[in-house]
């Protein structure tokens, strides 16, 4: 019995904080919520009442761990889990250790110095501010690529010995592929080469899934090639790898991959090789071997003196289609060049006029200079003849429609192309060997040493143009700025012709537009322009003396 005023204890919990309905405040459904301790873990916090005064995750508890007992470290009664309750095993779990393989010694030195108590549901909160033992997703997923980045390079066992062939009988794909190509001899020579394409892939960005078209057609043309080979592991001749192209596989991968294993044996002649024979098959045998003297140090360059770089194949052509006419025409009357005189020179010379003429004169004096440095002949016939500065043709603008759809399209990558030529007339050159790094807190450094300040136009498309470059090839090892869908995968950069195709039109005329028109607006002042575009002076002279030329006043821009 309770005394008169005195409340009764709670029939349910016992408080003597006594509501209504014998219930206290804190059993009773309907009596306001309060903030409260729980009565496990001591967690402050509210909505304790309608869970019997326990927080969520001691409900929880209560439900996974029946057994109810006196804890070794605490000494409160309440449920255990290997001797001990929530409470301290929560003070290890704020440290970051994981909840599995827990020594009785670790979970008693985590409660040594006492419990932290936290607020109702916070406890994940309060962890995620703490030193992590156990890596995230993100970091597991980094150590992963890091393993992988310095995993060693397979290592391909060399031929120790290599038979020689009776016979080379050229090997027919297509037919094979039609009877059931032979499987390899040495598996672990193609598991070895499979793993280095895959790790080699990976460094370029390549597709390296297993299921994926390219990685398949990839691993088997290598397969293939290893099988067909007489020598098990001896290098592959380029010329055997283009036969792949008869059962519709792509070799030019497969050929990366050959010779960045050391298993490639380039024996491709270039396709200048066979057309310089075919010029000069007519010509009589001495005058072709001084010409094919010329042509290897043209092409290959010259070590020891008299020294000389390679040229590009596509001056050595024009020069030989310059000098070919009139050294078919001396073919006619002399056996070798160390007999053609001055004079033959300019007789030969007499039937031509403007260009024409000069570039006959620079393809003779090109052979004759460097036969005669390297004493193939005594003379050189062409010195000392001058037919006068050749006539330039002078730049014309162009018309501003295919410029502006070039620097309007919703291509970003043709919006960044036409909008660096617009705004700053780069060299086709300059734009194509332009990386990555040189593009920094918008501007741009070019190859001749200029540090460009890019306009907002021109940086707002060169950001659009890197995250679609970014999300279509995130992993490629290009550092050039601009790639293709053949280039991504490798680490060359694009050709000019990718440039001129897409922009719609020529990259070169682009930029003698823009220089022109930069010439009208600084009223033909050449060392501006030499500022603005990188030009020497006579480059420079060739736009201001235009400036009053008739069609450029007739046109559209």
């Amino acid at each position: 019995m309770c005394e008169p005023g005195e409340p009764p204890p709670c029939r349910r919990c016992g408080s003597l904080e006594y509501y209504s309905a014998g219930l206290c405040q804190t059993c009773h459904h309907f009596a306001p919520d309060r903030a409260t301790s729980c009565r496990d873990c001591l967690a402050w916090g509210l909505g304790y009442r309608r869970r019997a005064g326990l927080c969520l995750g001691c409900v929880t508890w209560r439900k996974g761990h029946p057994e109810h007992g006196r804890c070794s470290l605490c000494r409160l009664e309440l449920h255990l889990r290997d001797g001990a309750c929530r409470l301290c095993w929560r003070q290890l779990w704020l440290t970051g250790r994981p909840r599995k393989d827990v020594a009785p010694d670790e979970l008693a030195a985590a409660n040594r110095h006492g419990q932290q108590l936290a607020l109702g549901g916070l406890e994940k909160s309060l962890r995620r501010h703490l030193p992590r033992q156990r890596p995230s997703f993100k970091d597991a997923r980094c150590a992963r690529q890091k393993a992988q980045a310095t995993r060693p390079v397979p290592v391909i066992p060399p031929v120790r010995a290599r038979a020689l062939l009776l016979f080379n009988m050229p090997r027919d794909l297509a037919a094979g592929a039609r009877a059931g190509l032979p499987e390899p001899a040495d598996e672990d020579l193609v598991e070895a080469v499979d793993a280095f394409a895959r790790d080699y892939g990976r460094r370029h960005g390549w597709p390296t899934d297993r299921h994926h078209a390219a990685a398949f057609t990839l691993r088997r043309g290598l397969r293939i090639l290893l099988a067909t080979q007489d020598v098990p592991g001896a290098p592959i001749k380029a010329s055997e790898a283009a036969r792949l192209n008869d059962i519709r596989l792509p070799f030019g991968p497969v050929l990366d991959v050959l010779a960045a294993a050391g298993l490639l044996d380039d024996d491709r002649v270039p396709a200048i090789v066979p057309w310089f024979e075919r010029k000069t098959a007519g010509l009589p045998d001495p005058m072709a071997e001084e010409l094919r003297t010329w042509f290897d140090i043209a092409r290959l360059g010259h070590a020891t003196a008299p020294r000389s770089r390679p040229r590009p194949e596509q001056t050595i052509r024009l020069l030989l289609y310059g000098a070919l006419p009139v050294l078919q025409s001396w073919a006619a009357s002399s056996d070798s060049l160390r007999s053609i005189s001055r004079q033959d020179v300019k007789v030969a010379l007499a039937p031509y006029e403007g260009d024409r003429a000069h570039s006959v004169l620079q393809g003779l004096r090109a052979v004759f200079r460097t036969l005669k440095a390297h004493k193939v002949v005594f003379t050189d016939p062409t010195s000392r003849i001058s037919l006068g500065t050749p006539a330039s043709e002078p730049p014309l603008p162009l018309a501003l429609d295919p410029l502006l759809a070039a620097v309007h399209s919703p291509d970003p990558t043709r919006a960044a192309l036409g909008s660096l030529l617009a705004f700053h007339a780069l060299r086709p050159a300059q734009l194509r060997a332009l990386l990555v790094t040189d593009l920094a807190d918008g501007r741009l450094r070019v190859g001749d040493g200029r540090v460009i300040l890019l306009a907002a136009e021109v940086r707002h498309r060169l950001h659009a143009y890197l995250a679609e470059r970014a999300r279509r090839w995130p992993s490629t090892a290009n550092p050039h700025l601009f790639v293709s869908q053949f280039t991504a995968l490798r680490t060359r950069q694009v050709t000019g012709t990718w440039v001129n195709q897409t922009l719609g039109l020529s990259a070169q005329a682009i930029r003698e537009d823009r220089i022109l028109d930069e010439a009208l607006a600084a009223a033909g002042d050449p060392r501006r322009l030499c500022d603005l575009f990188g030009l020497t002076v006579d480059g420079a002279q060739r736009y201001t003396s235009a400036l009053g030329h008739t069609d450029l006043n007739e046109s559209p821009s």
